[in-house]
Order: C-alpha cells, then structure tokens, then sequence
C-alpha cells in the first residue's frame, strides 16, 4: 500500500477500540442471517446441479469486481468534499492496488458502463448519497462491510467448495479469487481505528453508513444472482458470460 493506513494499536484511542466492536458485532449479525438465505442453503447442498451453483459464485465473485470500482467512483465523488488534510482517507478507501489480480483494472473501469440489475442500482445509489450529500465517513463503515463480510464468507465457503469441487476448477477458482482480497478486511479495520481515534465524532456516520448499506448489501443483490443463475439469464449486469 501507498500508505500507513493507522497508528500502533497502542495508539487507538478506547473510545475507538468500542466503536469497532459495534461495526464488526453489525457486521456478524449480517453473515448469521446469510446462513438461512436460499441461495446459501442451495449452495451448501452437495446434491445441488452443479452448474447452477457455480453460476451462482461466479455471480457474486462479479459483483465484487463491480463494486471495487464503484468504490473508486464514489471515493472520487467523497474527494470534493474533504478537506486537504483527510485526503489520506480517500486515498485509502481506493487503494487496492495491492490486491488486483493482473488486468483488473481493465476489466472494473468497463463495468462502469454496463446496465444495472435493481440491486446494484440500489447500492449505486446508496454510495452515492453518503459521498455526495451524507457524512462522507460513512463510506468506511460500508466498505467495512463489504470487505469482512467477503473474508467470512469465503472462510465459510471454503470447505463447501473442497467436499464437492477439484481444487482448480469450478466454485474453488472462485472462491481463490475472493481470498486474494482478505487483506482488505484488516485494512478497513485499521482505518476505522485511525479515523474514530482521530475525530471520534466519525463513529455515528461510519455506523449510518453501515447500516444504509446493509438494507441493499448482500441479501438484495446475491438473491438476484440466485435467480440469475437458476434461470440461466445473463441479459442483465453483473454477469458477462
């Protein structure tokens, strides 16, 4: 990375130390529920037709491509409206460099373009609201989010995808490909602690991004992909098969 995203642990404030627990004990409350979603539970299924399973991670594997550089919009957005001196919050949020498989950028700046599902609109339209018009600090709760909520699933997918799968084929690349941005997850983390310790005042605004995030992310977006890959219909973004 570009930069130091926070001070030695020993440095984050108690009062910033709390405030992550909330964000994170969010976040599990979100990953509990997955577990009785439909698209999981089919997924979880060994005797589940396999092609449509693994249209279904390949759809949601999509989606975080997506949304790494909807991000990168909307932290360009947020950029405008931050004063000179927290240009390193921005610069954070939208460096994954680090992270991006070969030809990645490529692939993200075309899905800019490409018509979105109702879902996706929504969580468009959500990051664009904080960046544009809300606390702009609500961005880090969202991508917090994001970012953990892949790293548990992943864990979780994981042994699911070595009792039915060939370790290079099928829903195991898949899964490989969402482990290559675990890192992402500690990342957020330090920069949550870094921001509430320097302006602890950002706790509420990383927690309404958060929540605003979570009414359209993950269940409303993935079950659209469950749909997709059960009908087999690709007319619509994020799939591109």
């Amino acid at each position: 990375m570009t930069i130091t995203l926070a001070p030695p642990e020993c440095r984050h404030s108690a009062a910033a130390l709390a405030v992550f627990d909330e964000i994170d004990s969010r976040v599990v409350d979100v990953f509990a529920n997955i577990h009785g979603w439909r698209g999981w539970k089919f997924i979880s299924n060994r005797h589940a037709p396999k092609p449509q399973s693994l249209a279904l991670a390949r759809e949601i594997m999509d989606f975080i491509g997506w949304y790494q550089a909807h991000r990168a919009e909307a932290c360009l957005t947020l950029a405008n409206r931050l004063e000179a001196n927290e240009a390193e919050i921005v610069r954070a949020l939208c460096d994954d460099t680090a992270d991006r498989r070969p030809g990645a950028e490529d692939d993200h700046a075309s899905l800019l373009g490409q018509p979105l599902t109702p879902a996706c609109f929504a969580v468009a339209a959500v990051h664009g609201r904080i960046a544009e018009t809300d606390d702009g600090l609500g961005l880090i709760g969202a991508d917090y989010l994001f970012e953990q909520l892949t790293a548990l699933i992943t864990q979780a997918a994981q042994p699911i995808s070595e009792a039915r799968d060939r370790p290079n084929d099928g829903m195991s690349l898949a899964i490989k490909r969402a482990a290559s941005n675990a890192g992402r997850a500690n990342l957020a983390r330090q920069l949550i602690l870094d921001v509430a310790t320097r302006s602890p005042e950002s706790a509420k605004a990383m927690l309404r991004g958060l929540d605003c995030f979570r009414v359209v992310y993950p269940l409303p977006v993935w079950d659209e992909a469950y749909e997709r890959a059960l009908r087999s219909d690709h007319m619509l973004w994020p799939s591109r098969r």
